[in-house]
């Protein structure tokens, strides 16, 4: 069964970050106030329903994230957004309205456009924004995919219980090319290129014939209940992009033959111990995502992470690491870090990552530790950053941090209300820790206290546990009725 009904706002969930609804029955209009309180939305995958209407033009008020709207009836988009370069991981820049969607009276693979070979192609019969068919015609493949990709293409769909996928379009019809089975994309030879099969229902051990396919350089298995394993992956040489988000994974044993890696996510697993150095050995990563996991002790320290130069982007949140944390000197180009939720202690690093050019556009996000003492003056040489810092032991919060000179920051509430947009000031609090708009002021507690920061009156938050890890993420996949479960799980943020 499949999610039904309409879709909830989450407009009181400000922490949520993953949203994925995608492949279900849900109908109707998006809300003009949907994830209106969210300032830290990541991905929000709303593809295959059955929504209707406009696009709210209400979203071009939000922080830039990624969204998918494809495979839906949505009949209006806002213009607004089609200038707002930074949505879509940056796509909006390069693409323009077509990042978002392709117009009605075109269409691709994708429903968008997201690489110079995914272009939105004319379409009359395309009635829609986000068309990936042309009258249930898929777009032109490169053609003449050889054999044995089909054979390993088969050993997959075998494999993994191909005939209750939730979309198995043309998959095992010898007569069709596999560049027009669901999910496959292929080069302008003909041979595959990416397969993006995520939330649809796969099951059991995808082979490890999977990484023979010689062109292969994106693949997407998330939000499936699948036993993966990374057993000739360093066979993939040009494998880039690798997404396995939402499958029970246990282990990354092997992972480190996989040497052309530049994007992997493992959030939302069963991962559990230390950090898994192999990791470490990933020497192309540009965005690692490992939160949402069962991970602990401390981290590595700084010189561990020199093999990492050119990584970007680091989310380790919701796990149980502890003890300090490094200061990633030795990453010159790590601007996204985020470390929130789990039990690190000590002061921040007075050299947090202080190779980093200051003109970069930084997150950094740290909430509900256990860190004390001061938050480090020398952040003020960051143009503009968000920071977050909620929910720890923080005793002293530097005025220079809180000037005009940092306007910018926290996406310019640090303008609008000083160092309440960075912290709310010990005795004062609110849900977010800090003042993010007219509506959330810190309110001041019955209470004394001498911690910046609380999102509730008596005494600071004690890092992540079994019992307190946040409701920043929802994944929902056919399951129930989409109203009550969601509108249940709302209450708790």
């Amino acid at each position: 069964p499949k999610l039904t009904g309409t879709l909830p706002s989450f407009d009181e969930n400000p922490t949520l970050t993953d949203l994925y609804l995608d492949h279900n029955n849900i109908k109707g209009t998006i809300p003009t106030d949907f994830l209106a309180s969210s300032s830290q939305a990541y991905l929000v995958n709303l593809a295959s329903n059955q929504l209707t209407g406009n696009v709210p033009l209400e979203l071009a008020d939000l922080a830039p994230f990624q969204i998918e709207f494809e495979d839906n009836q949505i009949s209006g988009f806002p213009t607004k957004l089609c200038s707002a370069e930074k949505w879509q991981q940056g796509d909006v820049g390069t693409y323009g309205c077509d990042a978002f969607m392709c117009e009605p009276g075109s269409y691709s693979r994708y429903g968008r456009q997201n690489t110079t070979d995914s272009g939105c192609m004319e379409c009359d019969l395309a009635r829609y924004w986000g068309s990936t068919t042309c009258g249930g015609k898929l777009p032109p493949s490169g053609g003449g995919s050889s054999k044995s990709e089909f054979a390993i293409l088969m050993e997959f769909y075998l494999g993994c219980g191909g005939s209750g996928w939730t979309n198995r379009d043309n998959w095992a019809h010898d007569d069709v090319d596999v560049c027009d089975w669901y999910g496959v994309s292929c080069t302008k030879q003909g041979t595959v290129e990416s397969i993006r099969l995520g939330a649809n229902n796969l099951v059991g051990t995808p082979p490890k014939s999977l990484f023979d396919l010689p062109d292969l350089e994106l693949l997407w298995l998330y939000s499936n209940p699948i036993s993966f394993s990374f057993n000739n992956i360093g066979s993939a040489l040009n494998l880039y992009e690798l997404r396995l988000d939402s499958t029970n994974l246990k282990s990354v044993t092997g992972i480190s033959r996989a040497q052309g890696l530049e994007v992997l996510n493992l959030r939302f697993n069963k991962l559990r111990g230390g950090f898994p150095q192999e990791i470490l050995e990933l020497k192309s990563l540009i965005s690692l995502q490992i939160g949402d996991n069962d991970l602990g002790g401390p981290l590595p320290g700084s010189d561990d992470w020199a093999s990492m130069k050119i990584l970007e982007e680091l989310r380790l949140g919701v796990n149980g690491f502890s003890g300090r944390i490094p200061d990633f000197r030795n990453n010159p180009l790590l601007s996204v870090l985020d470390l929130s939720w789990n039990a690190f202690s000590g002061e921040i690093p007075s050299n947090l990552l202080i190779k980093l050019s200051s003109d970069i556009p930084i997150q950094i996000n740290l909430a509900n530790n256990r860190l004390q003492g001061p938050v480090p003056e020398q952040l003020d040489r960051f143009d503009k950053m968000t920071l977050y810092l909620r929910g720890n032991q923080i005793e002293t919060l530097p005025a220079t941090l809180c000037d005009d000179d940092n306007g910018p920051w926290n996406k310019g509430d640090v303008a609008r209300y000083s160092c309440d947009g960075i912290l709310c000031p010990p005795g004062f609090y609110n849900e977010l820790g800090r003042q993010h708009g007219d509506e959330t002021p810190c309110l001041p507690c019955a209470e004394p206290s001498k911690f910046y920061g609380q999102t509730a009156c008596g005494g600071a938050t004690s890092g992540a546990s079994s019992s307190t890890k946040r409701v920043d993420w929802i994944f929902v996949s056919a399951t129930t009725v989409l109203a009550s479960t969601i509108l249940a799980l709302s209450s708790i943020v």
